[in-house]
């Protein structure tokens, strides 16, 4: 089994990566995100053999070797990551004006 993470994982285009390996054979996903949705629950339900779900705020840097050497120990060597997570600037683009 290929192991592939994919940070930002619960919405939108990480969600869709997600859903298109499973359509591949040979994939186990771990989906990487700050909360679980219903989206991806419903896959994790549909694929529980395939789709590992780890809750993690990439904003904590410090952390993510031991996130990282946790996965590896847990599934093995990782094939791919697909680092799709996004940032919110919670200060806003047009805090400067």
């Amino acid at each position: 089994m290929r192991n592939v993470i994919i940070t930002g994982a619960t919405r939108g285009l990480g969600l869709a990566m997600v859903a298109r390996l499973l359509r591949e054979d040979g994939y186990r996903i771990i989906a990487i995100g700050r909360r679980e949705t219903p989206e991806l629950a419903a896959l994790i339900a549909a694929h529980p053999d395939r789709v590992l779900w780890r809750p993690y705020d990439l904003a904590d840097l410090e952390g993510i070797p031991a996130l990282v050497t946790g996965i590896t120990r847990e599934v093995g060597p990782l094939y791919g990551l697909v680092n799709n997570a996004g940032v919110n600037d919670s200060v806003g683009l047009d805090a400067g004006r």
